[in-house]
């Protein structure tokens, strides 16, 4: 692995540094010479990057707007859209042209009124023209005309035309005369330059696994936090899943320097002239995440000098070691504090889906049920200890065997519930699943009373059912479900018995 006390800039470094930063806000080049100093007062040019970064944030949003529109536009024309290219189907090809229309009015309402849309405005940048002033209606008309060329040739007239040009102009921007600009920021650098030490691999490594573990605490402090009795708004905050997980790597990295993680461990995320990242280049750097995280990403981090993965290239971003300050100390402590009170918020949430026996779904997949172990360690405390078959006099042993007719007798020890005066008020269900899965027996309040618990921390319940005796022989599944009365709270376990 690299060492990380020799990961310091040397001169040469730290003048390449500043010379990209002065070119980024204080010149731009052109592949057909030179240089071309700005005007001190003129905001500069918007870079390939923040434009690409608020075109995507744009088509996300168009995107959610679309998939709530959809079942309008259909119900509108009564009918599906199996082969919507087919030419005896109208009206799916004019419901592509709604589409289009949406597209162009979108970007054009937007850039005629505020000279922005929503992506421009999250990653700072502004059309104008080529004077730097607001683009008149008629300019902002042409360049959204020819929108749908730029897009369909993006690799000659928009990507390659952005880069060719002196005034990073794409083809609509040319028969318009208009510039995308982006507002001038402060150049000063996160730390002093000649101070600079790259985030090692090994330490992005460790950062990676705890911001794992960190994200997958707060996405199911999340799921908890979801008000299960207003399930139209739960439909529209999971459906918002995507966006939420980028901008939670995104918020921390752009508001706070980093995730708590990286904080914790003294990393911060910076551009290129080692100044705070901005969100455009942070969307980037998330959006390669998924693609980052493989050996390739890997070998690609211990190869490049700043110790970059794929997403930081692109973005044009770095990881450094930051300094211990109080700034990274208030930074880690709130991001700390905000997961904290989400996770506060749903635990003791009383329309949580755990609380109500509520199934999250998020597209074809189905949140599994949390176990019972994890219930009692999340606050949940009712916890089902051990479950067996037989009298609570008898010891738990081999899986049983029993004939058609017999009686079952089960017994569980439960631990964690209410006390009040010292006494507990629990309740017992039971339910006997057949091997092909349909319900045998399914008993309501087998134990609905009030036991004496004193100064005693579990209880054991026993129930009995009868053995229909006409079933068949197979491996049979009883589901035992404890609720408690005085806490609000419920536990569960299950066992399998043969009948021969």
């Amino acid at each position: 692995m690299v060492n990380e006390n020799t990961d310091e800039l040397d001169p040469t470094e730290i003048e390449s540094i500043r010379h990209r930063s002065s070119q980024e806000y204080g010149s731009t080049e052109t592949m057909f010479g030179g240089e071309k100093d700005l005007d001190p007062t003129e905001t500069p040019l918007a870079p390939l990057s923040e434009r690409f970064a608020a075109l995507c944030m744009d088509s996300i949003l168009l995107s959610y707007l679309f998939a709530f529109a959809y079942p309008f536009i259909l119900e509108r024309f009564h009918q599906n859209i199996a082969n919507p290219l087919h030419w005896a189907r109208i009206h799916q090809l004019s419901l592509l042209g709604i589409f289009a229309v949406g597209v162009f009015f979108y970007f054009f309402l937007f850039e005629g009124i505020f000279a922005r849309t929503p992506g421009k405005f999250l990653c700072r940048i502004s059309v104008a023209n080529l004077y730097g002033s607001p683009p008149s209606i008629f300019s902002v008309l042409i360049r959204n005309l020819f929108r749908f060329v730029d897009l369909l040739l993006f690799p000659i007239t928009g990507f390659g035309l952005v880069e060719a040009t002196s005034k990073r102009q794409r083809l609509g921007d040319l028969l318009s005369g208009t510039t995308v600009r982006s507002i001038r920021l402060d150049q000063t650098p996160v730390v002093p330059l000649d101070e600079v030490r790259w985030g090692t691999v090994t330490r992005r490594t460790v950062v990676l696994l705890l911001d794992l573990v960190i994200f997958t605490l707060a996405a199911l402090f999340f799921l908890l936090a979801l008000p299960t009795h207003r399930p139209q708004l739960c439909q529209l905050i999971l459906n918002g899943g995507p966006i939420l997980v980028i901008a939670y790597w995104m918020g921390f990295e752009t508001f706070l320097g980093g995730t708590p993680a990286k904080l914790f461990l003294g990393l911060t995320v910076v551009d290129e002239g080692v100044r705070p990242v901005r969100l455009p280049a942070s969307f980037i750097r998330n959006l390669f995440r998924l693609l980052d995280h493989n050996p390739l990403g890997y070998l690609c981090a211990v190869l490049a000098a700043r110790k970059q993965r794929p997403g930081d290239l692109a973005a044009r971003t770095s990881v450094i070691r930051s300094p211990w300050s109080a700034k990274r100390l208030f930074s880690f402590l709130i991001g700390l504090l905000l997961i904290t009170g989400l996770g506060y918020y749903g635990i003791h949430n009383p329309k949580s889906f755990v609380r109500t026996d509520h199934q999250v779904q998020i597209g074809p997949w189905v949140v599994p049920e949390l176990p019972s172990q994890m219930k009692y360690f999340l606050g949940y405390r009712l916890y089902v200890k051990e479950f067996y078959f037989g009298k609570p006099d008898a010891p738990a042993g081999e899986k049983p065997h029993y004939l058609p007719g017999e009686i079952v007798h089960t017994t569980l020890q439960v631990s964690g519930f209410a006390k009040e005066q010292g006494g507990a008020w629990l309740q017992q269900d039971l339910l006997v699943l057949a091997p092909t899965g349909e319900t045998l027996i399914d008993l309501l309040n087998v134990t609905n009373r009030r036991f004496d618990v004193g100064q005693n921390s579990q209880q054991t319940l026993s129930s009995s059912f009868l053995i229909p005796p006409t079933v068949t022989s197979g491996e049979y599944t009883v589901r035992v479900r404890v609720r408690d009365a005085l806490g609000e709270m419920q536990g569960e376990s299950k066992g399998t018995f043969l009948v021969r």
